[in-house]
């Protein structure tokens, strides 16, 4: 009897979450992947940090103050392994809410790592002691803002002692017609 009880009662619990679930308001956001090789053939070594950062730019904007969240951010930096084999330093980035001001058209954050990984020695197999990187890394990026039409650039950079340079800039809608929230009644 108690099992019983136990078991519906869990069940009961389980359909809430769903009901809950299928009730909540889902934001609506624009994704952005950049992909890139600004560090050429990189030279990556079991302990060096990796950091990582982004910055976007609201082009044009002409609203009063808005936020921008960044959220389920990401760089995945592809390693050449010396055996032959592949690997993958994946550096998740931190979910940050700007604040910006009316008019904002600067570059946020600007010239910022947001996050970074030590290389494990694991990363590639047996003994190394350099892998490279020529095949770059990708960048991938949730831009959520209440703000309704804009156009919405971003870029990224990684580095492992270089200079950190920028990739070429992602436009989220070229058409300029990018609504980051919801209803998306863009301008025309």
């Amino acid at each position: 009897m108690r099992k019983r009880k136990f078991l519906s009662v869990r069940v009961m619990l389980a359909l809430f979450v769903v009901y809950a679930l299928a009730l909540a308001p889902v934001a609506n956001a624009a994704v952005v992947v950049v992909c890139g090789s600004m560090e050429g053939n990189l030279a990556i070594h079991s302990g060096d940090t990796v950091k990582v950062g982004y910055e976007f730019s609201l082009v044009g904007y002409s609203g009063g103050a808005t936020t921008v969240t960044v959220s389920v951010a990401s760089v995945v930096v592809y390693v050449n392994c010396p055996n032959g084999s592949y690997a993958q330093i994946n550096i998740p980035i931190p979910t940050q809410t700007y604040s910006l001001p009316a008019k904002a058209t600067a570059w946020y954050p600007s010239n910022t790592y947001e996050a970074s990984a030590v290389v494990s020695s694991s990363l590639c197999p047996g003994k190394w002691t350099v892998a490279y990187a020529p095949r770059g890394a990708r960048f991938t990026a949730n831009f959520n803002s209440p703000a309704s039409c804009i156009k919405l650039e971003a870029q990224f950079h990684y580095s492992d002692n270089s200079p950190g340079s920028w990739s070429a800039i992602a436009v989220v809608d070229p058409a300029g017609q990018s609504c980051l929230s919801a209803p998306c009644k863009c301008c025309e």
